[in-house]
């Protein structure tokens, strides 16, 4: 069977008057078109989102716009999202609940200047085993709407182990296996990682009270970063988890193992600390963000469903009972290029 390839908005365009035949499959039309990254949507006629799907999210949430810029979207706004930067059309994004835990999603109190004469990290910062004097705050411009700090580390350590982190050591709840997801955007801005064999995300447990928690970083101790942080800002994650009963908090950074005097300039973006094993969408609030429901509203019958993602990969749903509000739960988190649905029998 040969199915089309061309679901984008310019081919619908030079389809005008028999607009659905640009997404037909062997010569069969579609009854349901929501093209998420063309934007186009319909059934006999044009329409939009709103007119095909029941959505609802009672909370704010995140995702790139078509600046290809961080930005909020309000209560129940479905995140038709872009690609950082350039602003490329990638679809709609779905999600389940989550939140950044970190004491400052938006990185706030930052101030430049070397940590010993009036520069600052971000409210609930710190480092540890170098001195204040060689680490310097050298740039706090947010970059694509993520709040971003650059560090310069030059110097030698007082121990061979560096850390940078993200939270206090009693300010984040947690216990022994449940799984965090850690996250933040990294570059290499300056300087060389020389004498710097290892940088990971590190997470330590400790109790309530602040006593550290020997044997706590056995399954939180990262992936070596070393090759993956580049000159351009990508995001890293690693998902851990506390070991030892007498975890009762988590702090949660990043660790650098050293070997004589360090010089490098890091840059970190929107640092996040999500409980779960999901790394979700940057988010630069406390707020939580809620669960999003989505169905189809359009139609009610028995239908094949043709999905596919951002990444490119199609599913197909064969037979499926539509009626309204339905969704197929396989498709219930990620982003969608697009969900195209056909009479029964043409998939």
């Amino acid at each position: 069977m040969k199915l089309i390839t061309d679901l984008s908005l310019t081919s619908a365009r030079r389809n005008r008057g028999t607009w659905l035949a640009a997404y037909a499959v062997n010569g069969t039309k579609p009854v349901l078109v929501a093209d998420y990254r063309g934007n186009v949507f319909g059934t006999t006629a044009r329409s939009d989102f709103g007119s095909l799907h029941s959505f609802s999210r009672p909370s704010n949430a995140w995702g790139y716009d078509a600046n290809g810029m961080l930005a909020s979207f309000t209560a129940d706004e479905p995140r038709l999202i872009s690609s950082l930067n350039d602003g490329i059309r990638l679809g709609l994004l779905l999600e389940p609940g989550s939140q950044n835990k970190l004491p400052s999603p938006a990185m706030t109190g930052m101030a430049t200047g070397a940590l010993s004469s009036g520069g600052a990290l971000p409210t609930g910062w710190s480092t540890l085993n170098i001195a204040s004097s060689a680490v310097t705050v050298t740039d706090i411009t947010p970059l694509s709407g993520l709040p971003r700090i650059r560090l310069q580390i030059s110097g030698t350590p007082t121990s061979g182990d560096v850390y940078v982190f993200f939270s206090p050591r009693t300010e984040i709840v947690a216990s022994a296996g449940q799984s965090w997801a850690a996250s933040a955007f990294l570059a290499l801005s300056g300087g060389s990682f020389s004498n710097v064999s290892n940088i990971r995300f590190y997470g330590i447990g400790w109790t309530a009270s602040g006593g550290f928690v020997s044997g706590s970083t056995v399954n939180f101790n990262g992936t070596n970063l070393l090759t993956s942080i580049t000159d351009n800002l990508e995001r890293q994650s690693f998902i851990g988890s506390l070991s030892e009963a007498a975890s009762e908090r988590l702090q949660i950074g990043l660790r650098l193992d050293t070997s004589g005097s360090i010089d490098f300039t890091l840059d970190i973006a929107l640092a996040q600390l999500e409980q779960g094993s999901i790394v979700s969408s940057p988010t630069p609030s406390s707020t939580a963000r809620a669960d999003e429901t989505i169905g189809l509203s359009a139609l009610n019958g028995t239908y094949d469903l043709r999905a596919e993602t951002a990444s490119g990969s199609v599913s197909t749903f064969l037979a499926q009972a539509v009626t309204p509000g339905y969704w197929p739960p396989a498709l219930a988190s990620g982003t969608l290029r697009s969900m195209i649905v056909y009479p029964a029998g043409t998939l």
